[in-house]
């Protein structure tokens, strides 16, 4: 199903709430949240690409796919993202002290 691009339909979003949605499980979305989060992919193609890599780092860490965080990382870093690349430096900080 395909959403249509309605601004007023994704600006009931506050930050926070937005974020968790971009971090839940896909697969415990209900209808409508499902939806909204067409929205957000289809109104910019920056959500769309950090939902992508949000999922991503979710789903490495859930199967335990350490192996994978340097390819992750090094994605976020040539990113324009620059929250997720925040996030990121932080991850490496807590593996990687200085």
């Amino acid at each position: 199903m395909r959403a249509s691009v309605n601004p007023a339909r994704i600006r009931k979003y506050a930050a926070n709430t937005a974020v968790w949605l971009f971090v839940r499980d896909p697969d415990t979305l209900d209808e409508v949240e499902r939806e909204d989060l067409a929205t957000f992919a289809q109104a910019s193609a920056t959500l769309k690409r950090a939902y992508s890599l949000i999922q991503d780092f979710l789903n490495m860490v859930h199967k335990r796919e350490g192996e994978r965080f340097d390819t992750w990382l090094t994605t976020i870093t040539e990113s324009d993202l620059a929250e997720l690349q925040s996030f990121a430096g932080g991850e490496l900080r807590k593996i990687k002290p200085p």
